[in-house]
């Protein structure tokens, strides 16, 4: 039996779009596993853009009638109809906005230092010891800017504020680290939402 190329096309896009739904839903565990800065809404939005933008341009080519989409005589260029365009315009809007908030978490570093401060003392103030501990395990290192700066174990009577360097025999601050971990999270999201865009671009082409 053979296939059609429009079949052909839906299957390509099919698996392309579950990968990068796979890499989206992969930065978000990321986010949540390592209590990254990065907004839940931020990430749920990146995570259902591919099945979003595949659903919506899937469903305008099915109700376009063909010959919109056939090239006038003399050009090589398709025609679409209004609901196409239309639908492009919006998921434009819907991506441009994504990626400039994950812009955000990019860079430049010092930016970044204020949400990274602010998770960090949350975590500490509710004495979230395996939010803290995933961290510093992860990067093997103690404290937010030092050793001795909220690191678990918590100071407490008994508990030496250094107890965190002795017991695992560790000299780094954890906040270069977990910065680093903030820009390949969110820069791995950007990639899905320009691998998105990509993949429309080639549908109109």
């Amino acid at each position: 039996m053979a296939y059609t190329k429009r079949q052909i096309t839906t299957a390509v896009s099919i698996i392309y779009l579950i990968v990068l739904t796979a890499l989206a839903g992969f930065a978000t565990h990321q986010v949540r596993e390592f209590s990254l800065p990065i907004p839940s809404l931020l990430s749920i939005l990146t995570v259902f853009l591919p099945a979003i933008s595949g659903l919506t341009l899937e469903t305008t080519f099915t109700r376009t009638p063909s010959k919109l989409l056939k090239p006038k005589k003399k050009s090589t260029v398709p025609r679409f109809s209004r609901a196409f365009l239309i639908s492009v315009f919006i998921l434009t809007v819907y991506e441009t906005a994504v990626a400039a908030l994950l812009g955000e978490h990019i860079g430049p570093t010092g930016g970044l230092r204020c949400g990274l401060d602010e998770t960090w003392r949350r975590l500490y103030s509710k004495k979230d010891s395996d939010a803290i501990r995933r961290i510093q395990d992860a990067g093997d290192c103690c404290g937010l800017h030092s050793g001795l700066d909220m690191a678990w174990p918590f100071p407490a009577k008994g508990v030496r504020p250094d107890r965190c360097l002795e017991r695992f025999e560790r000299t780094a601050s954890c906040f270069e680290g977990w910065r680093a971990r903030e820009q390949s999270v969110a820069g791995l999201m950007l990639a899905v939402v320009i691998g998105v865009f990509l993949w429309e671009c080639s549908l109109r082409s």
